[in-house]
């Protein structure tokens, strides 16, 4: 009994300092002052992953999905993958995410790039390879 009381406590606890740290991001990203790159390292340097911090910047500016994806490529670049899954599981399209994520590697791991969002969105595969195409035509698929 003591140990369930201790980890719904803890959960309790822990769950406002995770809406602090969305609510951070999202107030940042309403910030005229603040860059998509400053929102990011800001996030970054208070902890979050690199997947949270492009879920919470999606959420906050749906509308601008494809610059949060070059802008966490070239914050993070070894980190494409869980980016990419991160911005497509945001609701951010699959091939919008590929051809910002390809442009902002300047083609590097472009390979593993659309793999990770055909992980990410299977019932999205041709499409994710007409826009990688279309972005580098000498991906080989």
């Amino acid at each position: 009994m003591k140990a369930l009381f201790l980890k719904a406590l803890l959960i309790t606890l822990l769950m406002p300092i995770a809406f602090v740290v969305n609510a951070d991001v999202k107030s940042d990203m309403n910030n005229p002052q603040m860059t998509l790159v400053s929102v990011m390292q800001k996030a970054l340097g208070e902890g979050m992953s690199v997947s949270d911090t492009v879920k919470a910047m999606i959420s906050a500016e749906p509308a601008q999905s494809s610059s949060i994806v070059a802008t966490a490529i070239v914050v993070a670049p070894d980190q494409y993958e869980a980016i990419v899954t991160a911005a497509i599981d945001a609701g951010a399209s699959p091939t919008s995410v590929v051809a910002a994520a390809l442009v902002a590697a300047d083609g590097e791991n472009a390979n593993e790039i659309i793999a990770a969002a055909k992980a990410a969105s299977p019932e999205s595969e041709d499409a994710i390879n007409m826009a990688a195409s279309r972005v580098l035509p000498c991906t080989s698929l």
